[in-house]
């Protein structure tokens, strides 16, 4: 049964067909990449989290590597007086020493205290450093680690006269060298 409509007359196909009367769907908006969604802002913290992770542990191995090294005093002074004796070897294997080689073990005992006094200074923290003491500073500065003066008084001038002396080979001299600087070094020990 097919209803008419009120004129009485029969519409064509494309009337009847009430989905034609629809409209269009609408479509939504295309999905925009602005705000993002919270897993990106989560990525983006990981990253900037690893970023910063990675500038500390970088800095820290930089602090490390350039971090000096300090021994305890004991350890100091062992190394400093294994050294002592292979100068004293030295010395004692020469029968005549030249003037060049008595200057060469003079100097060697001198950089050897040097290096102990560097390093006493940094197991103190002494913010002071010796390591720029010359001349009678740096005689006075050994003499002032124990009580007796023999580096600014006695045989130990020889540290700073030596390099400037020509004709400089008295073995006596040297022999009493190292015994004041073996001295010296078992005392700070």
């Amino acid at each position: 049964m097919n209803k008419l409509p009120m004129n009485g007359q029969m519409n064509s196909g494309a009337d009847t067909d009430p989905l034609a009367q629809l409209r269009d769907i609408h479509l939504p908006d295309a999905i925009s990449w602005w705000p993002l969604a919270p897993g990106w802002w989560m990525l983006f913290a990981l990253i900037l989290i690893i970023i910063a992770a990675l500038f500390y542990y970088l800095r820290w191995r930089d602090i490390q590597k350039n971090k000096p090294i300090i021994f305890s005093t004991q350890q100091v002074m062992q190394a400093a007086l294994l050294e002592l004796t292979n100068i004293e070897k030295v010395h004692a294997e020469t029968e005549a020493l030249s003037d060049g080689q008595a200057r060469q073990i003079v100097a060697d005992i001198s950089q050897l205290l040097r290096r102990c006094a560097v390093q006493l200074t940094q197991i103190d923290n002494n913010p002071n450093s010796v390591a720029g003491l010359t001349g009678d500073a740096w005689l006075s500065w050994l003499d002032e680690r124990w009580d007796r003066h023999d580096f600014m008084q006695g045989v130990g001038r020889i540290l700073i006269d030596a390099p400037y002396q020509n004709g400089f080979s008295q073995n006596d001299t040297l022999i009493e060298l190292l015994t004041l600087c073996r001295d010296w070094l078992e005392q700070q020990a």
